[in-house]
């Protein structure tokens, strides 16, 4: 049998796991930028009405 780190497919299929990996650091920062924009939220709506 050939070694088959060097075709295509593989390289495709890390291309794949990069951008999956990519995607889920860009969910994760997003993600956590809208919950401190919550929370700035609320703790300005609790101290303006508290």
């Amino acid at each position: 049998m050939s070694d088959q780190t060097h075709t295509p497919t593989a390289r495709r299929e890390g291309a794949d796991a990069a951008e999956r990996t990519a995607a889920i650091v860009l969910w994760v920062v997003v993600s956590a930028g809208l919950l401190y924009g919550v929370g700035e939220t609320i703790a300005r709506v609790t101290q303006l009405f508290g």
